[in-house]
Formats: C-alpha cells, sequence, structure tokens
C-alpha cells in the first residue's frame, strides 16, 4: 500500500489549497499548549528527547514487527484489521489534507535547529523541499527514494500509535508496554516533527474512527461467509439405500 498511498499525500498537497497554520496555532491555543515552551521542556532533558526520537523513528518498524507477531500469536483477525486499518488510514488523511495544508510548528513559531540541543528536528523541515514544490510547480517528479510525509492535518504518526497500541492490546505479555511506547510515539510528533496538539489529536480521532469502519465491514463479511457454509436446516438430508457409491456400508451417524 506504500506506494499508491504516497502519491495520495502528494496529490492532495498539488490542489495548492490555502496553508492552514493560522487556524491550527489557534486551535493549539484554545486547547491549552504553549508549543515554545513545551519544545523548551524536552529540550532541556536529552534523555527524554533522546527516547522521543526513538520512538518517533519507529513508526515503520512498528507497522512490520506486529503484524507478525500477532500472525505468530494466532491473531490473524487482528492482524488482518491491522493493516487494513493502516491503509484507511492514510487515505482518509490524505482526503482531509486537501483542506488543511500547513508548513508546521517549527516554520510557523521561527524555531531553528540550531536553537535546539537535545532535539533532532530533522523531521520538522525535510518536508519542506517537496512540500513547496508539488504546490508550485507545473510539473513534479515524484521519487519514492527521497519521498517525505508531508501531510500535517491529521498526523499519520498519531495515527499509526494508536492502532499499533490498540493491535497490540491483543498480547497481554507486552500489551502495556506498546501502549507506553505509542504515548511517547504520540507525543513525538509534537516534539520531533511539524506537528500542531491539534493534529495529534485528529490523527486518533481518524485511526478511531478507520479501526471501528474496519472492523464492522470485516465482521458483517464473516457473517455473510459462515452464512453460506452453514447448511441450512430446510434442506432434506439426502436418503440412502443402505450402501455408499463404493458398496460398503454405511458410517453409523
Amino acid at each position: 500500500m506504500t506506494v499508491p498511498i504516497l502519491i495520495s499525500t502528494y496529490l492532495a498537497a498539488s490542489l495548492d489549497m490555502p496553508l492552514m497554520d493560522a487556524p491550527l496555532t489557534r486551535a493549539d491555543a484554545a486547547l491549552g499548549l504553549h508549543w515554545i515552551a513545551f519544545i523548551q521542556f524536552v529540550d532541556a532533558h536529552p534523555t527524554f528527547a533522546h527516547v522521543l526520537a526513538v520512538a518517533y523513528s519507529s513508526f515503520g518498524i512498528q507497522l512490520l514487527v506486529l503484524p507478525l507477531i500477532l500472525g505468530a500469536a494466532g491473531r490473524y483477525a487482528r492482524c488482518y484489521t491491522m493493516i487494513l486499518s493502516y491503509g484507511v488510514i492514510c487515505y482518509i488523511s490524505s482526503f482531509v489534507s486537501i483542506w488543511f495544508p500547513a508548513l508546521g510548528t517549527y516554520s510557523t513559531y521561527g524555531v531553528t535547529q540550531h536553537q535546539l540541543q537535545s532535539i533532532n528536528a530533522y523531521y520538522g523541515f525535510a518536508f519542506l523541499g517537496d512540500f513547496t514544490a508539488v504546490r508550485q510547480q507545473a510539473e513534479f517528479v515524484l521519487s519514492a527514494t527521497d519521498a517525505y510525509g508531508i501531510v500535517t492535518f491529521p498526523s499519520v504518526h498519531a495515527a499509526v500509535a494508536f492502532l499499533c497500541a490498540w493491535a497490540a492490546w491483543d498480547l497481554k505479555p507486552v500489551r502495556y508496554f506498546f501502549i507506553a511506547w505509542n504515548v511517547l510515539m504520540g507525543i513525538s510528533a509534537v516534539s520531533h516533527a511539524n506537528h500542531y496538539l491539534v493534529d495529534v489529536i485528529a490523527g486518533v480521532a481518524v485511526a478511531g474512527f478507520s479501526i471501528y469502519a474496519v472492523s464492522q465491514v470485516l465482521r458483517h463479511m464473516g457473517q455473510a461467509h459462515w452464512s453460506v457454509l452453514r447448511p441450512s436446516a430446510a434442506l432434506p438430508l439426502p436418503v440412502s439405500d443402505g450402501h455408499n457409491k463404493s458398496g460398503s456400508p454405511p458410517l453409523p451417524s
């Protein structure tokens, strides 16, 4: 699903809708987040900043490892739901992002990497080249090897954090570890990337809706499947003459 999802995010940005950094900033203020103070706090605690950086980078690893763990544990339905939900999350996020393109927090607040001691804000700036180019250039060449996540609202990182925590809930020995870890991944979207707090909240909402929708569809598909396989009580039993086609007596019922 990665390539078509990637293309969908760039197509959404290419529509060049007005930037929404100002409304997103006001939404964060209404939620009570002082972004500058939060970044200063994280940057003043090197260990915390490092843990958040590792959590942020675990996005792809968790998406690969968790389905394998679920499969090995025999949780096939949850594994299938997780994979399908990831696709739904990304396509919904791409669609919503059409009306919410944004440069992100680091650009809006004017904080540069040189002002930071412990936070590596690489992902807060790396996407800007492609984001600006795909919005402004009449022709844009997308390279899968050099592409970036350019969706700001909603946060796909936060959505995947919620998805991974949900998927791991079925694995009792490690469920609480994954919940704690993915809380950190959600926080890291604000500290180490370009996301507003409202992006994170929206990402969690998208993930919750996607998991519910996929679960409902699979449940109804499963019911339809078993209704076809289940023999009908209305069908008459075949009449036996006491022998099967091989000529041997029938097995006792």
